[in-house]
C-alpha cells in the first residue's frame, strides 16, 4: 500500500480511473492518502437509479453535498434515470431487470420533518422567485423540487441527463432555468456556465394529449452558456415564442429534437447556426387533431426548415412514427419531397424513414434516389419506420431496384458514398434471403459496405 501511495498523484489517478465506483468507495475508506485521490472520481460522475417502488436515495446525495460542499466542486456528470416500459417511435416495450414497469412507479418521495428543514434551510439561501413554491412541493415529496436541488449545489457541472419519471414533471425546473438563465435575478440560483450536454427524456409515450406545454420549461436551454448537445422532447406550442430575447447559441453542434413538427422545427433550427448533427423524429397522433398533428408529411416543409442549417449540417437522422393501434386514422399524405436535400453540400451521413425517400407508391413521384441524396454522401441509412402503415404499396423489390439504379450511376451523382445500411423493424419475413444476398451481390459489385441491422429483437 505505501508503495503504490508513493506514486505521483497522476500515475495513481489514472490507475483509480479505471475502477468502478463501487471500488472507489471502498478505497475511501482505507486511508486519508487514498481518499483524497479517489473522492474526486467517486464524485466526478453520479448516477441515481429508480428501482421497483424504492426511490434512490436522493435526498442523502443532497444531505452529503449540503455537508461538504467541496464534494459539490467534484461533480461534473449528474443522471437521474429511471427504468421505461416503452420508447418514444413505440419501437419497443423494454423493462427493468425485474419486469417493473416505470410507470408503476410514484411520482413522489417521503421527506420527514427534520430532512425538510434543512432541503428548505437551502432553498431559503438560494431565494429564488419561485421560493415558496419550491419549498411548498418540497414538502409535498414532488420529485421535481428534489431534482434541481442537485444542480442548484453542483457549480461545476457539465454533463446533466434526466429519464424516466425525473423528467416528467419538469415545472419547477423550467423555472429555475428561467430564473438563472433568462431573467435578471440577484438570488443565489447557479448559472450553469459550465454545462455542455443536457438531455431530458421522459420515456413516455408520445401520443398523447399534454395538458401543459412543456415548451416554455425546455427552451432555456438554448441559453446555456457553453452549451454544445440538447437531447429534448419539446411540445407544439400555439404560439411559439423565446423566454425573452432570442438566443444565439453558438456552441450547439448536435440536437435531439422529438414530438415537434416540421414548421415549428425551423422554429429551433434557426438559432443553431453552428449545428452539424439533428436527429429528429416526425410523429403523428390520430386522436389528436390540432394546426400540427395532421396527417401530412410536408417534405416541402422539413426540406425549408433543415435549409436553415445547411451550410453547417454534417449528419442528419430523419425518423418517423404513427400510433399503431389505430386503425381508422386519416389516410397519410406526402406533400413534395426531399429533393431539396441536393443542395446540402455538407451532409455526409444520412438517415431517413424509406416513406421520406420514395413514397407510398409511384403516385408520390419523389424521384430516384438520385434525385434527392446530397453529392458528397458517404453513408445512408433507410429506416423501415412507418413502413406498416396500408398507404404504403412499395415492395422490397422496388426499393432493391431503386437502389441498384443509383449504384449503377454512383459516381456522377455521389462520387464519395461507399456505405449503406437497411435500419429494420419489422418481421423477420422483410427483406427475405434472396433479396438479402442480391444486396449483398450488388455492394460488392460497387465497393459498398453492407449492414443490415433489426433494431430490436421481439422481446416475448
Amino acid at each position: 500500500m505505501a508503495d503504490l501511495l508513493d506514486c505521483p498523484t497522476e500515475i495513481l489517478r489514472s490507475i483509480l480511473e479505471c475502477l468502478s465506483a463501487a471500488h472507489l468507495r471502498v478505497l475511501c475508506l482505507v486511508n486519508q492518502g487514498l481518499r483524497e485521490v479517489a473522492e474526486p472520481l467517486l464524485y466526478v460522475r453520479i448516477e441515481l437509479v429508480w428501482k421497483r417502488a424504492r426511490p434512490p436515495p436522493i435526498i442523502p446525495l443532497i444531505q452529503s453535498l449540503q455537508r461538504r460542499p467541496s464534494l459539490a466542486n467534484y461533480v461534473q456528470n449528474l443522471t437521474l434515470n429511471a427504468p421505461f416500459e416503452a420508447s418514444l417511435s413505440g419501437r419497443v416495450v423494454i423493462k427493468d431487470p425485474d419486469g417493473f414497469h416505470s410507470s408503476k412507479l410514484p411520482h413522489s418521495i417521503s421527506v420527514d420533518s427534520s430532512e425538510f428543514a434543512t432541503l428548505a434551510t437551502t432553498i431559503q439561501d438560494i431565494d429564488p422567485p419561485f421560493r415558496d413554491l419550491w419549498i411548498q412541493e418540497l414538502g409535498n415529496g414532488v420529485m421535481d423540487a428534489f431534482v434541481i436541488l442537485l444542480p442548484s449545489l453542483v457549480p461545476n457541472l457539465t454533463h446533466l441527463r434526466l429519464t424516466g419519471i425525473f423528467a416528467r414533471e419538469n415545472r419547477l425546473l423550467g423555472m429555475l432555468l428561467r430564473a438563472s438563465l433568462c431573467q435578471t435575478s440577484h438570488c443565489e440560483l447557479p448559472r450553469f456556465q459550465y454545462l455542455q450536454e443536457v438531455e431530458f427524456d421522459p420515456k413516455l409515450d408520445p401520443f398523447r394529449d399534454w395538458k401543459t406545454k412543456n415548451t416554455a420549461d425546455v427552451l432555456p436551454l438554448f441559453y446555456l452558456p457553453s452549451v454544445q448537445s440538447i437531447s429534448v422532447e419539446v411540445d407544439n406550442p400555439v404560439t411559439f415564442s423565446w423566454p425573452t430575447h432570442r438566443p444565439s447559441p453558438s456552441n450547439i453542434t448536435a440536437l435531439d429534437l422529438q414530438i415537434l413538427r416540421e414548421g415549428l422545427l425551423g422554429c429551433i433550427l434557426a438559432v443553431t447556426e453552428n449545428l452539424k448533427t439533428l436527429r429528429w423524429e416526425w410523429g403523428y397522433e390520430p386522436n389528436l387533431m390540432n394546426e400540427f398533428n395532421n396527417h401530412v408529411i410536408d417534405l416541402d416543409q422539413i426540406v425549408m426548415d433543415l435549409s436553415l442549417v445547411q451550410d453547417t449540417l454534417i449528419n442528419l437522422h430523419l425518423l418517423a412514427t404513427v400510433q399503431p393501434e389505430h386503425h381508422d386514422y386519416p389516410v397519410l399524405e406526402i406533400k413534395g419531397s426531399l429533393r431539396g436535400l441536393k443542395n446540402f453540400k455538407k451532409i455526409q451521413k444520412l438517415e431517413a424513414p424509406q416513406l421520406f425517400l420514395i413514397g407510398f407508391s409511384s403516385d408520390d413521384n419523389l424521384g430516384g434516389l438520385e434525385d434527392l441524396l446530397p453529392k458528397n454522401i458517404y453513408h445512408l441509412t433507410i429506416n423501415d419506420d412507418i413502413v406498416f402503415l396500408e398507404e404504403n404499396v412499395w415492395q422490397d423489390r422496388d426499393l432493391f431496384a431503386m437502389l441498384q439504379h443509383w449504384w449503377d450511376n454512383l459516381t456522377p451523382c455521389t462520387p464519395h458514398f461507399h456505405s449503406f445500411e437497411l435500419s429494420l423493424l419489422c418481421t423477420d419475413d422483410e427483406w427475405c434471403a434472396g433479396i438479402r444476398n442480391e444486396l449483398s451481390e450488388l455492394c460488392a459489385r460497387h465497393e459498398i459496405r453492407l449492414d443490415i441491422f433489426k433494431r430490436y429483437k421481439d422481446l416475448d
